[in-house]
């Protein structure tokens, strides 16, 4: 075994590699890459890749000039294959190498090859380049009888003049002159704007040879301005291809928008030259020819009086040139602006499908060879404008094909709420043209963890079509065993069974309760209702929560700031001596302690669909149970301080429990109050400050309050069910912060009567020391009534005498006093 490891080692010491090669032309190379530099190696290095199987070096260029590509003057690497690291040295004939002090202009794009496991030099540039042509890659200058001679293995080239006549109609004489000398010594200056350098002995040949470089770009400028009649200073266009979908079943189509702006955006469009190259293992080989391409007319060049039909032509395997070009004599040119425009669609028939292969604009046109160029775009300065001049340069993009599954592009809106009708749409291609076997598949609130589980069901599709889907955001169906449709990525499934899940997450911030009639579909918002002629509805606590005073204070200080909060009308009426205990759907709300095994605590609510109405579509709670569970003994019940370690905060569980009440259904959003599970960790000291016991901090649970008090408040009568239509209250002008010690109800405060009244109201102090402090009265629409006076006509009660004038009716009252707030309904009579 050692002696093959011997010979394997002396193998490799030395190692070459020889082939043929085809000689390209130079059009070609400097068209396809994507930078173009011309520069001097300063140093050089090389290195083992990390399975020792190559040796590749990296080659600091110090850049003289930028002919082509997004790089600053300074240095850059360049990575070429084979080099010496100790006794071992690789190369072969035919890839590129270049030695120490070499000069000369790099053919290059970023590589990717294994870059060494430190970095061997610190380059001005981070990109790494490697040769696209290898040896072909490098056109080296060298010296021959005084002169500058540029050549490769194609042979010289007459002159730089021709060399830099390539490069700059690429890059619309735009060249990046940087302060490196390669063509003069540093000490002979000459315009910084158009000089070329020579770093070796400065002699008469060679200066004619830099004057002629000199002449030559003066000569095509002077021949530019000369074409375009008149100098104006340049403007950048940009070109942006965007939108790409893959339609049809067979064949299928790649399909995308080519986009246009400008920096100046006071311009018109004259002519645009395009060169589009496209993966000719996607669409195939000239695709104009074959008739694989459409080119249609955006809306920048629809006028057919302005504008020339479009028409593509192939200019390579796979690329095609694409004019735009204005109508002879046009007087309608169309203006630029700055923000992105449709110039054309194009539709091209796929051959083969692979995904993610990618189509792109060159930044130059060629075709025909050396002497057919067409490059860039012009512009005029209004719509009837004979003379144009050529814009500075475009900048252009890449789009990929995408491939022939379901692909979800986008969707919107990002932020939706649950079982209010908010609506979704969902933008692609080859979703099919039905859903079929197929569907939408979202994470469930109660259970994220288990994955996209919620599927809607077809009622909660509006529509289905191969390029867009549109869709409405439920709280829960009834035939989706109460699971609630939560934030999350989504999944989409075709009739096919591809599938595609979205890049980003749909959240949804708040969910409130509905149904699905099974008949019409329609979704049924709930109403909440009591049985009396007040509009809200009652709750009662077990006296195992009466008899505890902290939990009784934390109750009523959590359905005091739901009602503050959202207007929502629920009261609090005392405990259930004398009736019955709490038992599902008996129509008598209680909050208790109780047994739950599983649970901190939770909400039984019963919908009642003997009440429902086919006119309104919606559902009534019948009956709302609260049950806490009675095996937590170290239940925290104050509201000012910081909860202790190992201790469960109750205020925050009943905030939570009275919020389903309200009709919120959970959320797996864990920062919110309607969070699926409780949201601290028990074991942990949690100060005041984030406990989440401030309601109106929760801003999407306290809209979503609003919104279902809005539903419930404005939903058409049940003549054929027990109970009113629920009456809103006004929403709290200031936000209390009162411990669970100062709310008070009505029975513990004050005695208010008579009800229905006439002409005054008298208010009976339950205890001794209550001060009132203010006195609002509302109207059911939340209006302020303008003026009611207040008298004392004893000790213990007070007199409202009411302004004549005030119209009959049903009024809410607050009273303001120090030992808590007091609401209640009136009628006026």
């Amino acid at each position: 075994m050692k002696k093959i490891i011997t010979f394997i080692i002396v193998l490799m010491v030395n190692i070459h590699v020889f082939a043929q090669e085809i000689p390209i032309e130079i059009i070609d190379r400097i068209n396809t890459v994507d930078y173009i530099v011309e520069g001097s190696v300063i140093d050089k290095k090389s290195y083992y890749t990390i399975d020792m199987q190559k040796i590749y070096t990296i080659n600091l260029i110090k850049i003289s000039k930028v002919l082509k590509g997004e790089l600053e003057c300074g240095t850059v690497e360049l990575i070429t294959t084979g080099g010496e690291v100790g006794s071992t040295r690789i190369f072969s004939e035919h890839l590129l190498e270049v030695d120490r002090d070499a000069k000369g202009v790099f053919l290059c794009r970023t590589t990717t090859k294994e870059l060494p496991q430190t970095p061997l030099f610190n380059p001005t540039n981070v990109l790494t380049l490697e040769g696209v042509y290898e040896n072909q890659s490098f056109i080296k200058y060298t010296e021959e009888a005084n002169n500058i001679i540029a050549h490769d293995i194609t042979g010289k080239y007459d002159s730089l003049i021709q060399l830099y006549n390539l490069a700059q109609i690429i890059t619309g004489f735009n060249f990046k002159q940087c302060e490196e000398n390669l063509l003069i010594k540093p000490s002979i200056t000459y315009e910084q704007d158009t000089a070329q350098y020579y770093p070796i002995e400065f002699t008469t040949n060679i200066k004619l040879e830099y004057d002629s470089n000199i002449s030559w770009i003066k000569k095509q400028k002077d021949l530019y301005t000369k074409k375009r009649k008149k100098t104006r200073s340049p403007y950048t266009i940009d070109f942006q291809m965007s939108n790409p979908i893959t339609t049809g079943t067979n064949p299928k189509y790649c399909e995308f928008d080519i986009y246009v702006s400008d920096d100046i955006w006071t311009k018109y469009l004259d002519i645009a030259y395009l060169r589009i190259e496209y993966p000719d293992i996607v669409f195939g080989q000239n695709i104009v020819a074959n008739n694989k391409i459409t080119v249609t007319r955006g809306s920048l060049i629809n006028n057919v009086n302005c504008y020339s039909n479009p028409v593509p032509s192939d200019i390579g395997p796979n690329s095609i040139f694409l004019p735009i070009t204005e109508t002879v004599y046009s007087q309608c040119k169309a203006q630029v602006t700055n923000l992105y425009q449709q110039l054309v669609h194009v539709k091209i028939e796929i051959s083969n499908c692979v995904p993610l292969e990618d189509i792109k604009i060159e930044d130059s046109v060629a075709f025909g060879g050396l002497s057919t160029f067409m490059t860039g775009s012009a512009y005029a300065d209004f719509p009837n404008d004979t003379f144009s001049v050529e814009y500075d340069t475009f900048a252009v993009n890449t789009v990929y094909t995408g491939s022939c599954s379901a692909e979800i592009v986008d969707f919107w809106p990002k932020k939706l709420h649950g079982g209010v009708g908010d609506t979704m749409w969902i933008e692609g291609y080859q979703f099919r043209d039905f859903m079929g076997t197929g569907g939408i598949y979202f994470h469930d609130a109660n259970s994220p963890s288990t994955g996209m589980t919620y599927k809607l069901k077809p009622v909660d599709i509006l529509s289905w079509s191969d390029t867009l889907i549109k869709v409405i955001i439920p709280s829960i169906d009834s035939n989706q065993s109460a699971k609630t449709l939560g934030s999350g990525k989504f999944k989409l499934v075709n009739n096919l069974g591809q599938t595609d899940t979205s890049q980003v997450k749909l959240e949804v911030v708040y969910s409130l309760r509905n149904r699905v009639d099974s008949i019409t579909g329609n979704k049924n918002n709930v109403l909440h209702f009591k049985l009396d002629t007040n509009g809200g509805y009652f709750f009662y606590v077990d006296t195992s929560i009466s008899n505890k005073p902290m939990a009784y204070g934390a109750v009523k200080k959590a359905i005091r700031e739901w009602v503050c909060a959202t207007g929502m009308n629920i009261e609090l009426v005392g405990d259930t001596t004398g009736l019955p205990k709490y038992k599902f759907n008996d129509y008598i709300n209680h909050i208790t302690f109780g047994p739950l095994p599983k649970f901190a605590a939770a909400a039984i609510i019963t919908d009642n669909d003997g009440c429902f109405s086919a006119n309104s579509h919606q559902h009534l709670f019948t009956d709302i149970d609260i049950i806490i569970s009675d095996s937590i003994v170290n239940w925290y019940y104050d509201t000012l301080g910081a909860k202790p370690t190992n201790a469960v905060d109750f205020y925050q569980m009943i905030l939570h429990e009275i919020g389903h009440a309200i009709g919120h259904k959970h959320i797996n959003d864990s920062t919110q109050l309607m969070n699926y599970i409780y949201r601290y960790d028990i074991a942990n000291n949690i100060p005041y400050s984030q406990r989440g016991i401030e309601l109106l901090d929760e801003i999407e649970a306290v809209k979503g309050g609003r919104r279902q008090q809005g539903m419930s408040t404005y939903a058409p009568n049940f003549s054929a069910c027990p109970n009113s239509v629920m009456i809103g209250l006004p929403i709290c002008d200031k936000y209390s912060t009162l411990s669970i010690n100062e709310v008070k109800l009505e029975n513990e405060i004050l005695s208010i009567y008579p009800n229905p009244f006439t002409n005054q109201l008298n208010l009976k102090k339950l205890q001794d020391g209550v001060d009132i402090i203010d006195i609002k009265m509302f109207s059911l629409t939340g209006e302020l009534v303008k003026y009611w006076n207040l008298s004392k006509s004893n000790s213990n009660i007070n007199t409202i005498s009411i302004y004549e004038g005030n119209p009959t009716g049903m009024y809410i009252i607050v009273i303001n006093t120090n030992k808590g707030i007091v609401r209640k309904i009136l009628t006026h009579e």
